[in-house]
């Protein structure tokens, strides 16, 4: 009676249909591919919606390496065209980096725009957009947005009309800080070295500048090479380590063709609540 009673109820199509789901959703995380160059896959996102400066700026394009996580941030406004996007690329991103292989970005309408498109398909660069509430990618621009959003509350007036005023101060501060992916700073990771601040500049002008400048950079290619490797073997562990935690209790589940299953609308727009 039991087994029965068990079984209409697992089978029963109005408990399924209007019962909350308990369990986590099915489904492995699927963390991108780790980049094996510099620069060669960026991911970027747009904190909108922040108080106007007095420059006119109310926006923030965040742009993010993949491998080095070193991040440039380029003040804008909501309203930016995709064509002053893309200049705004060649002016804070190419000029720098080059031209990566592919870039991560969430569907703003800038983005699957036909010009912004077109513009990279001419140049051999994959676009590679993000879908909602799916378990891939590493969300690495979102989590610096967080970090970001948090330095300029610490530094910006009561007026709030001055954060991009802060941008290249908080810019240098995370990527001279150990990132906690890579075990060591964004600058570190990208260009072998942390610039200069004003304090270690004073301490720098008082040493003796090195010589042997042929043996100087053989070590400097050799640890470039070391910490590209480094970069790249801290990100699997700690790729691991978020699909250890986001894997524990959720299993992979296959549907094949013809499968009929249950929709979850707590994501969609519906015209019922």
């Amino acid at each position: 009676m039991a087994r029965s009673i068990k079984k209409y109820i697992a089978d029963c199509e109005d408990c399924r249909r209007n019962k909350p789901r308990l369990e986590k959703t099915p489904g492995l995380l699927e963390p991108l591919t780790i980049p094996n160059k510099r620069w060669s896959s960026i991911s970027m996102d747009f904190i909108t919606d922040l108080p106007s400066t007095k420059r006119g700026h109310n926006s923030i394009w965040v742009v993010v390496d993949r491998l080095t996580k070193r991040c440039h941030f380029i003040a804008t406004t909501k309203d930016v065209t995709a064509q002053q996007v893309a200049t705004l690329f060649i002016d804070n991103i190419w000029r720098l980096h080059g031209i990566p292989q592919d870039i991560v970005s969430d569907r703003d309408s800038k983005f699957v725009s036909g010009f912004w498109s077109q513009v990279f398909e001419t140049v051999s660069t994959k676009l590679k957009m993000t879908v909602a509430y799916r378990a891939q990618g590493d969300g690495q621009t979102e989590r610096m947005n967080h970090t970001l959003e948090e330095y300029l509350r610490c530094f910006v007036s009561p007026q709030q009309d001055d954060w991009d005023l802060h941008l290249a101060n908080a810019e240098f501060a995370i990527n001279s800080a150990v990132n906690s992916s890579i075990k060591m700073s964004s600058f570190e990771a990208d260009l072998g070295y942390v610039p200069a601040n004003p304090l270690t500049a004073v301490a720098e002008s008082s040493r003796k500048g090195l010589r042997g400048g042929r043996r100087q950079g053989v070590k400097f290619t050799e640890h470039q090479d070391a910490v590209l490797r480094q970069c790249q073997e801290a990100l699997e562990d700690d790729q691991a380590r978020m699909a250890d935690v986001y894997d524990k209790g959720r299993k992979e589940q296959e549907f094949g063709v013809g499968d009929q299953v249950y929709l979850s609308t707590k994501n969609l727009d519906t015209a019922h609540t």
